[in-house]
């Protein structure tokens, strides 16, 4: 059973694409995530080629991905499951770049979120990360 719509599934592959070009480490690590979240996020697997052409998409022009992303109609609760999507791909090497940091900003705004949301999402996704490894 999908957590979201399929148009929301492909803001959040987008979304998560661009916060991969904002990393010049860890590609396969993030690429990784990626395809786990998009799975989550849709209940099914990501169709072959898709993560290829949205990376290429936002290494391409990342400011036209953004606006796709803006102009995608989903719930609040898509919003921010794209938004944790698109900060699991931020820790996926471990280590948060300044590209990263960088970028999660521009994408919040894009889903209509802003830096609250984005630093409250932060903690949750973390606390969340924590306790599997934990397990």
């Amino acid at each position: 059973m999908s957590k979201v719509t399929p148009s929301a599934a492909r803001a959040s592959l987008l979304a998560m694409a661009v916060m991969m070009t904002a990393d010049a480490d860890g590609e396969q690590e993030e690429a990784n995530v990626v395809l786990a979240e998009y799975e989550a996020l849709l209940g099914q697997p990501m169709a072959p080629g898709q993560l290829a052409d949205a990376f290429a998409a936002a290494r391409r022009d990342p400011d036209a991905v953004l606006e796709e992303i803006r102009a995608t109609a989903m719930l609040p609760t898509e919003r921010e499951a794209a938004l944790c999507a698109a900060i699991r791909v931020c820790m996926a090497d471990a280590e948060l770049q300044d590209g990263e940091i960088a970028t999660l900003p521009r994408v919040a705004s894009a889903l209509h979120l802003d830096t609250a949301d984005v630093r409250r999402l932060m903690s949750v996704v973390w606390r969340e990360e924590r306790a599997r490894a934990a397990r």
